[in-house]
């Protein structure tokens, strides 16, 4: 078959020129791939509910409290994580009046898609006013919502122009979900302006929970898994604990759609969406997290922040339609009653401190700052069959010195109490290491990143010979020199233990070219 070139290109012009190409190619050109297929991408879905949730006037009942509760995450993320840059990220005349709930909020307007002044479409903007003694403050939050889609980072720097321009106050935060293994592809935000609130290092919580949670539950029912008990002694703003949580949910997911489907439908442990697909139901979802998880702060805020953070969490694929469907059905609160899992203490530290004082001469300063914790009687249940299965966690790096200056009544009792306090200038960690193996049970299983300075450090030695003499240790992943945490000078490593024992040790180092987090994806062991 011969073909005419000239005749062919003549086509083509004509067809370019027509009325229904223009249509199509105006149509096509304005509208994204989602939109042609009638789809919503995961980001879109995830924004929506954030911002109906966000919004006062939403017909969720909740009137401002995720908003406030939203503020008063970010004021801590930034006061106790997120210091570099601090005065630009949230402002400081009402960092403390936002932790401390004092204050009023007016005048809301949630809107999705915001347009930056022609620099792109925001995700989720927020404008409101603070109230403080009858005075109105004007704040707007610039929220990206980084689930799938990647947007450079000079978009986002963009945005920061724009609204450094357009509003007196702003808040910029650069949010994604914190754990699912969907977006573990996701790694550190592009966005190269050090000006937003930032949430990452979440391949390290996927691989401590997958050693740990991912072991516990292999070969298990619900019902066996619904007795599992972890917890984080440490838990700050909850990265841990949620890693946990949505390992979980996707497990009880796979589980449920994978094993006798219409049982657990008509159990309403899943329900059917219009489109056919399976999701958990809210109720199974709060029963993962009432049953599973557990933490603990001496941080009062951190603790609200970890609350709110799993509330989220549970809430996270669902809308208003979803709620009052499934409202109607167990007619239950959503919103969990936590206070039971998550609870405010000194994880180190038991009521026995007042052993040898007399607590009626103490002032209330001291007694709120030592905060005794008896995890026996907080977690009663828990330790009445043998303690925690599972003990994971990013615990906190302080030197023995900066105790000694800020807290030094309680020194003397922390190395009276821990057999790991005993040797010189030992680091507030090796307690927390400690501190796992006496609240495991006899098959419990520990994560946590940590410094690997004790493995050769002289403070180090009576932690070592505690670990060592029950063979408790059964994973190291060491970073060596890379820096996992941005803005400080640490060298740390993945520390895993296993109480009963373990007959092999595990090892391996990253390779100082690598990423991190395709290094753990690869990760395979030295023996």
């Amino acid at each position: 078959m011969q073909y005419d070139i000239i005749k062919i290109k003549e086509d083509i012009i004509n067809l370019v020129n027509s009325a229904e190409y223009q249509e199509l190619y105006s149509y096509y050109s304005q509208s994204s791939f989602f939109n042609i297929l009638n789809i919503s991408r995961k980001e879109t879905v995830h924004s929506e509910f954030l911002a109906w949730l966000f919004n006062p006037k939403a017909n969720h009942e909740l009137d401002d409290y995720a908003i406030r509760k939203l503020l008063e995450t970010l004021a801590l993320i930034v006061n106790k994580f997120q210091k570099t840059n601090k005065e630009n990220k949230f402002p400081l005349e009402i960092e403390d009046i936002i932790i401390s709930g004092n204050y009023d909020i007016e005048n809301v307007i949630v809107q999705r898609e915001k347009n930056a002044g022609g620099s792109g479409f925001i995700d989720i903007h927020i404008e409101l006013d603070i109230i403080l003694q009858n005075e109105p403050l004007q704040l707007s939050l610039v929220i990206e919502n980084k689930v799938k889609s990647r947007e450079g980072d000079k978009q986002t720097t963009r945005y920061y122009e724009w609204s450094k321009k357009e509003y007196h106050k702003t808040i910029f935060v650069y949010l994604t979900p914190l754990s699912n293994a969907e977006f573990e592809n996701l790694s550190e935000p592009e966005c190269e302006c050090k000006n937003y609130i930032q949430l990452n290092y979440q391949y390290i919580v996927d691989y401590i929970v997958k050693n740990t949670v991912g072991e516990l539950v292999k070969d298990k029912t619900p019902k066996d898994v619904a007795r599992l008990k972890i917890v984080d002694p440490a838990c700050g703003s909850g990265s841990f604990l949620i890693g946990a949580y949505s390992y979980l949910l996707n497990w009880h997911h796979k589980y449920y759609v994978e094993n006798d489907l219409e049982k657990n439908l008509k159990a309403k442990k899943l329900f059917k969406d219009g489109e056919g697909n399976y999701f958990l139901s809210t109720q199974e979802k709060k029963d993962i997290l009432l049953n599973n998880i557990h933490g603990v702060d001496i941080d009062p805020q951190a603790v609200e922040v970890t609350k709110l953070s799993l509330a989220l969490k549970m809430l996270e694929g669902e809308n208003s339609e979803t709620i009052n469907t499934q409202y109607k059905l167990f007619a239950d609160r959503i919103l969990p009653d936590l206070s039971s899992n998550i609870k405010c203490g000194n994880s180190l530290i038991g009521s026995d401190y007042y052993s040898d004082k007399q607590i009626s001469l103490l002032g209330d300063e001291e007694i709120i700052k030592v905060n005794a914790f008896d995890w026996d009687k907080e977690f009663p249940l828990v330790f009445r069959y043998g303690g925690f299965d599972a003990v994971i966690g990013n615990p906190p790096y302080i030197r023995i010195q900066g105790l000694q200056e800020d807290s030094p009544e309680q020194v003397p009792y922390l190395k009276s109490k821990y057999e790991s306090a005993k040797n010189g200038n030992i680091d507030i960690y090796v307690m927390f290491l400690e501190k796992a193996l006496q609240i495991m049970n006899k098959t419990g299983l520990h994560g946590y990143i940590l410094p690997h300075k004790f493995f050769q450090a002289d403070f180090g030695e009576n932690v070592r010979s505690l670990i060592a003499k029950d063979k408790s240790i059964r994973r190291v992943v060491s970073f060596k020199e890379k820096q996992i945490f941005e803005n400080a000078t640490t060298y740390t490593c993945l520390f895993f233990m296993k109480k009963q024992g373990a007959d092999i040790i595990e090892y391996s180092e990253l390779d100082q070219q690598k990423n991190p987090e395709e290094y753990l994806k690869d990760l395979c062991f030295i023996i």
